[in-house]
């Protein structure tokens, strides 16, 4: 290639070059001013650690690798491994993108009919950038700054919700068997305020027989500690259900322990004789609150202390479950790994597309490029055709 003639050619048409560069960037320029502005919004969260050892307190370890896992990345400082991806995996699912559009009410936003173009589109809105620091950044381009922004914020604080609703931890599991049992438990403390109640109304003289009788029973400490123990075997004893299966060795083991607590706890609030309502062949809800004759005071005065014994029993009972259920809470808020938002979104002032800077410096540089391209091929063409003319010209 002949680059001498090329620049000859150049600086021949170097004006024309020149003019149609400047022509067709103002051009550019213009068409890019017209474009509509994107603006970009980015949320930064953190992914903390997961815990692995606030639910051993609380909860057997047997048999369950991940506690294990949990246990042994925690107590090396490092990450447990799955928890960045899973957080994306929440981000890009389509539940998220449903909360999204009926959040933002996208089909009427976009002017979509069917809201599942609309759940399609949420889809698109985000970009979710994972960084090896441990972090994950939420981009969100919009020409509406602050929809995107708002975007942003809300797919940070829709994952929180959505962790806190899939990720179910042992102490999770454990929280809501005890919430459970907690509600049983008033339940019961009420229907036992209820016959004690009504026992007291229906035999006012011997009301202080029987708070005095229940007052120094031996046994109300007795089966007040054996009714935490089953409320803690029970817990075990759904957390491993979890697991395993009602054939397993610890499984059977667990259930037998419960009912012989059980069984230990009958024995210590009836002894060898059932309960008045038991020995009368009744229901003992409806038989409870009659009246009995004078005849059968000492059994009656009896049938007083086992009430307020049931009374305080569940009283301390609901104690005890309460106390519980705020360890299984603390528990869950160690083990569960909630997001930390670093830098929630804000509305940008400058868009980041189009880049109009870029757009005509990339239309100067190929125009130019090509009219001199354009400029050497005519200008070979012209010597071609002035080749030929001379060798017409020339006679034989």
């Amino acid at each position: 290639m002949d680059f001498l003639r090329i620049w000859a050619v150049i600086r021949r048409n170097l004006w024309w070059i020149l003019g149609l560069t400047l022509v067709v960037m103002v051009g550019t320029y213009l068409y890019a001013r017209r474009l509509p502005k994107i603006y970009a919004a980015t949320t930064r969260m953190m992914v903390p650690q997961r815990g692995g050892s606030s639910t051993g307190a609380f909860l057997p370890t047997g048999g369950r690798g991940d506690s294990l896992m949990g246990l042994a990345a925690a107590s090396i400082g490092i990450q447990t491994a799955g928890t960045q991806d899973l957080f994306l995996a929440y981000l890009e699912s389509r539940t998220m993108a449903e909360a999204l559009a009926d959040h933002f009410n996208l089909q009427e936003r976009f002017r979509i009919k069917e809201r599942q173009d609309a759940v399609n589109a949420a889809m698109g809105l985000g970009e979710f950038i994972p960084k090896k620091t441990g972090t994950i950044d939420i981009r969100v381009e919009s020409p509406d700054p602050s929809f995107a922004a708002d975007v942003a914020n809300f797919y940070a604080d829709n994952l929180d919700r959505m962790n806190r609703t899939f990720n179910i931890t042992d102490a999770g599991r454990q929280r809501r068997f005890i919430e459970a049992r907690l509600v049983e438990t008033q339940r019961a403390l009420h229907e036992a305020e209820e016959w004690v109640r009504q026992f007291d109304e229906r035999n006012k003289s011997l009301i202080g027989s029987a708070a005095e009788g229940a007052a120094q029973d031996p046994s109300l400490q007795s089966m007040i500690t054996f009714q935490s123990k089953i409320a803690e075997e029970e817990a075990r004893l759904a957390s491993l259900r979890v697991y395993e299966t009602d054939e397993n060795p610890e499984v059977i083991l667990q259930r037998f322990r419960v009912e012989k607590l059980r069984k230990q706890l009958d024995e210590i609030k009836y002894g060898n004789s059932p309960p008045i309502a038991s020995q009368r062949g009744g229901n003992s809800k409806s038989d409870r609150s009659f009246k009995v004759p004078v005849a059968d005071l000492p059994v009656v005065v009896r049938e007083g202390i086992r009430l307020r014994r049931d009374l305080k029993l569940q009283e301390a009972m609901f104690q005890v479950l309460s106390s519980q259920l705020e360890q299984a809470k603390i528990a869950e808020a160690r083990d569960l790994p909630t997001l930390q938002i670093l830098d929630r979104a804000i509305p940008p002032l400058r868009p980041v597309k189009p880049l109009v800077r870029k757009i005509i410096q990339y239309a100067g540089l190929l125009t130019f490029v090509g009219a001199c391209l354009a400029a050497y091929g005519w200008d070979a063409i012209q010597r071609a055709k002035a080749q030929v003319a001379a060798q017409v010209a020339t006679p034989a």
